[in-house]
Parts: structure tokens; C-alpha cells; sequence
């Protein structure tokens, strides 16, 4: 999935992932990586 690379390579590390929403964001962390993203 095109949107998962795309966490991967911008929210690669734990912490940003967890605050995400900073960014406008909704992400839900899975194993560390971010599997989805919701606009809100």
C-alpha cells in the first residue's frame, strides 16, 4: 500500500507515529508502524 510506505518513510519513528495528530493527522500504530491514516 502506497500509504503505508509513505508512513513508513516520514513516521518511521515511534514517537512522531504517536503524535501524529500534531500533524493533522489520525494514525493507528501497529507494531510501530502506522497502518492507517485518517484524514480528518
Amino acid at each position: 500500500m502506497e500509504v503505508l510506505d509513505f508512513l513508513r518513510t516520514i513516521y518511521n519513528d515511534e514517537d512522531i507515529i504517536q503524535n501524529a495528530d500534531m500533524k493533522q493527522l489520525t494514525t493507528f500504530k501497529v507494531g510501530g508502524c502506522a497502518d492507517f491514516l485518517v484524514y480528518p
